[in-house]
């Protein structure tokens, strides 16, 4: 496996179009992170390299079959390359500083940014109407860094040619936007060979439970079946990556892979410490090691009430007159108290040059972590711990697993988890951690609530049941064969079963219900607790900065908002001097015109005060004299010719203003400036 850094300096200003604008101001915007950093999607990268290859392959420097094989082919197997966002440099530690910094997405965009604004002319040379549009650009001098990881060095010359040939990145590329040069460098050291000889594999007999840990290295898209997006990893998307490591083996993909391992859901987690399944809150801000579960369905509180839930299935009674509704995402409870968090997510659009189709579609934000835990014989689970080592602890989840999207990281805890301790006898809670599908007796998948309960008649004996539930449809995409994966009528996950007089047959099992071993039908029971639940929320850990590494980009938001500080007073201060003032429009404009004639000189504030001296001396200039002299000593002290520029700006733009209004209210369009 080979790896490349492909880098991008943009000759001109860029702009990577997400097919986004607010309305307003910005007609087109630029691709951004979630913290506001400008970048290069993989996926518009690629495409841009297949291009050039399919040009230089139609001249005949390189083949078809060979860019096919290299980026891949509609409605065949993937390619070989894998492509990253191209990103600028420091872009890890920058990214993890901001995202903790306070600042907004917008403000750390716009150091980076600019505003272009484009007409249409007619052949009289007059603006169409309704023709002007606003693009966000990344300013030129910036560079882009992208790794390219190529299967092999077979491709190499063909990748090193496609990057030398691109020239012109986003929209606008015949309108100057867009201009790049390009270049590509081998890293050394990087290329890993997975091992040619198969993993050996004897039973142990001898069933155990390890927790895993995923961290998004990438943003990821799960699909979930109907155009739904998941906020969660399934066991069936993890049975399929080691399956995908195993597919040559037809032993050990069949024996430990597809049929004697139960490979467990993994959901959000406050942390990336700490074993899988521990219990009990750390620290002040709640269980910031732990996985969570979905938030049980029996669980709800008061409408617009927030600190307090309440748990039905614990004996809680709905009070006459109040409105309850349910809680949403994952939960941990603990000691009387529920601690939530949400998995951070947003939504994305995708233009096909194929089809020119517009797809919009939902990810899950990259740096969050997931655990879950996989249940296998003991030999097994260390064939699995070879295979993560084999390709360095990286896996690709998710769709565009080739560009953009997918990749994880993947670490197993060092320990096993301790067996499960025997279930609580008589008033017992179930709580159903994933969608649950059931097949009553002639086979027919069913979301009977009495079917479910005659399964579970069969591991245990109760007298009274109660169910809180709803039902789901669950299912996803295939997209080797680029269809929908078989759908199934399913009992959502956070079902809860409340049961009276529970007494288990034997031993309990982990899952109730059809597959498993991918995830469904997973359940703990518990004894029943406290009814009244405090709610905390949990911020997800913060992990480790590079002190200084986003110090320029803080500085520059932070002297932004200070300009915008400034430019707000000068309005302000505007409105105040206004109603005072005793001459034309067009006198105060003359102070504005002065100004624009030293706006280019260094210490501009009192060059200005200067030029006042000098051009409105005289009995006939001392109302404008007075107006200029206190607008620009209204300013202060600041000697910053920037921030006074603004404030000048700012100034003149509101008495602009206030002059229109006076002349519309007094009926004297002639004075409209």
């Amino acid at each position: 496996m080979a790896e490349y850094t492909v880098n991008i300096e943009l000759l001109s200003d860029m702009c990577c179009g997400t097919g986004a604008g607010n309305g307003v101001e910005v007609d087109t915007f630029t691709a951004v992170d979630d913290v506001g950093l400008p970048i290069i999607p993989a996926k518009r990268l690629k495409g841009l390299l297949r291009e050039q290859g399919e040009f230089l392959a139609g001249h005949g420097r390189h083949t078809f079959d060979d860019v096919h094989a290299l980026f891949g082919h509609l409605n065949d197997e993937r390619g070989e390359i894998r492509v990253d966002n191209a990103v600028i440099k420091g872009y890890d530690g920058i990214r993890r500083e901001l995202m903790h910094s306070g600042y907004t997405p917008a403000e750390v965009t716009e150091t980076f940014s600019a505003l272009r604004a484009q007409t249409k002319i007619d052949a009289d040379g007059v603006a169409y109407y309704h023709s002007l549009r606003v693009t966000q650009v990344i300013k030129r001098g910036m560079v882009f860094a992208a790794v390219i990881t190529v299967k092999s060095d077979k491709y190499g010359e063909l990748l090193a040619d496609c990057v030398k040939t691109l020239r012109h990145v986003g929209l606008n590329k015949t309108r100057g936007f867009g201009e790049a040069k390009c270049s590509i460098v081998k890293e050394e050291n990087t290329a890993r060979t997975l091992a040619s000889v198969p993993p050996t594999y004897t039973p142990a007999d001898e069933v155990k439970t390890l927790g895993y840990i995923i961290t998004l290295c990438d943003d990821i898209v799960i699909s979930a079946g109907s155009n739904a997006a998941a906020d969660y990893i399934s066991g069936a998307m993890l049975q399929g990556v080691f399956a995908g490591f195993l597919k040559d083996n037809e032993v050990l993909l069949n024996k430990i892979v597809l049929n004697d391992t139960v490979f467990g859901n993994a959901y959000i987690s406050a942390g990336s410490s700490g074993p899988t399944g521990s219990s009990g809150p750390t620290g002040s801000s709640g269980p910031a090691g732990d996985s969570f579960v979905p938030v049980p369905l029996s669980v709800c509180g008061i409408k617009n009430k927030d600190g307090e839930v309440y748990n039905l299935a614990d004996g809680y009674e709905r009070l006459d007159g109040k409105q309850y509704v349910g809680r949403s995402g994952y939960c941990r409870i603990c000691d009387g108290e529920i601690y939530k968090l949400s998995v951070k997510m947003a939504h994305e659009y995708h233009n096909s040059t194929k089809t020119n189709d517009v797809f919009a579609y939902e990810k899950i934000l990259k740096g969050q972590v997931f655990k879950g835990t996989i249940t296998a014989d003991r030999n097994a689970l260390e064939v699995f711990k070879g295979l993560i080592a084999e390709r360095g602890g990286i896996i690709y989840l998710g769709g565009s697993a080739s560009a953009q999207y997918a990749k994880c990281g993947f670490e197993f805890d060092a320990e096993y988890l301790d067996s499960p301790k025997a279930p609580p006898t008589g008033d017992v809670v179930l709580e159903f951690v994933s969608d649950t599908i059931i097949f009553d007796s002639q086979g027919t998948n069913t979301t009977n609530p009495a079917v479910l309960l005659d399964e579970l008649l069969k591991y245990a004996d109760f007298n009274g049941k109660k169910i809180y539930s709803k039902t789901v449809t669950v299912g996803g995409y295939n997209a080797k064969w680029q269809l929908p994966r078989p759908q199934y009528s399913a009992f959502a996950k956070g079902m809860v079963i409340e049961l009276n007089g529970f007494v288990p047959k034997g031993v309990l099992p982990a899952a109730l219900g059809a597959f498993t071993n991918i995830g469904h039908g997973a359940f703990t029971p518990r004894a029943k607790g406290n009814p009244v639940l405090a709610e905390k929320d949990v911020k997800t850990a913060a992990g480790s900065t590079e002190i200084n590494a986003a110090a320029s980009i803080v500085d520059t938001i932070k002297f932004n908002r200070r300009l915008e500080e400034y430019r707000v007073k000068g309005f302000s201060d505007a409105d105040k001097a206004f109603p005072s003032l005793d001459m034309s429009s067009s006198a105060s404009m003359r102070f504005f015109t002065l100004y624009q004639s030293v706006a280019r000189k260094a210490n501009l504030k009192d060059e200005l005060s200067a030029a006042v001296k000098t051009n409105f001396s005289g009995e006939n200039n001392e109302k404008l004299r007075a107006f200029a002299e206190r607008a620009i000593g209204s300013f202060g002290s600041e000697r910053d010719d920037k921030l006074f520029k603004e404030y000048i700006r700012g100034y003149m733009t509101q008495i602009k203003r206030l002059y229109r209004e006076k002349a519309r209210k007094e009926g004297k369009a002639n004075d409209l400036l």
